[in-house]
């Protein structure tokens, strides 16, 4: 039973040739089985080659596999997925060549990347929006709804790169920009707007920062909204 030894990848690099690169030896095998099947990796050489076999993978894998045949084939099973490395130095008519053969055993789990931020939970406001919205105005409504909230992100943005625009001005540009975003259809909006307009009087924005923030929770609210 040969030894696994577990060394840095980059010696692959520096020291193995590719399987077959040599003009008279070379290692046969599967690149991928799956986990658990049996792989035989065979060496093709000279009658006379001598070869050393090293079997490069992660700890505990030692006793899954064997060398054979006077050298000549190692055999490899293990339910493990990992990435295995085949070395074999062979030596033959004063020649000594350094082969590799990469296994793939079965499919490794992949690492877990940080993945994408969720998008944080509606706030009161928001969820109150949704309410109003689904309660003031008849379906078809959502396609409304997305537009609505997009031109009232786009205007938050807009007054948090302006905190100086007095606050009256920056309530008049929200109301020409939402009747535009709604054209026509900002007539079935006008409940939901006063009604909305009525809670948000009961603790009005300061600012118009505070307004941009209002501006932003009513937008997540209408994202939130179904026919």
């Amino acid at each position: 039973m040969s030894t696994l030894v577990l060394l840095p990848i980059m010696v692959l690099g520096q020291l193995a040739a590719p399987s077959g690169a040599g003009a008279e030896v070379a290692l046969k095998g599967p690149e991928r089985i799956e986990a658990g099947n049996l792989a035989v990796i065979r060496l093709e050489a000279p009658e006379e080659a001598q070869a050393k076999w090293l079997l490069i993978g992660p700890e505990g894998i030692e006793n899954c596999w064997i060398v054979l045949e006077n050298g000549r084939v190692a055999v490899f099973a293990s339910r493990q997925p990992a990435r295995l490395f085949f070395i074999c130095a062979v030596s033959y008519g004063g020649k000594l060549e350094l082969l590799s053969h990469t296994l793939e055993n079965g499919h490794a789990p992949p690492s877990p990347g940080p993945g994408p931020e969720p998008e944080p939970a509606p706030g009161r406001l928001a969820q109150l929006v949704k309410k109003l919205a689904e309660a003031s105005v008849d379906p078809p409504r959502r396609s409304e709804a997305l537009r609505l909230a997009a031109a009232l992100e786009q205007l938050a943005g807009q007054l948090r790169a302006a905190p100086e625009k007095p606050l009256r001005q920056a309530r008049e540009q929200v109301r020409a920009d939402c009747r535009r975003a709604l054209g026509a259809a900002a007539l079935r909006w006008e409940d939901f707007s006063e009604r909305l307009a009525a809670e948000i009087a009961k603790q009005p924005p300061q600012n118009t920062l505070e307004y941009a923030a209002v501006l932003e929770q009513i937008a997540q609210g209408l994202r939130q909204v179904t026919d």
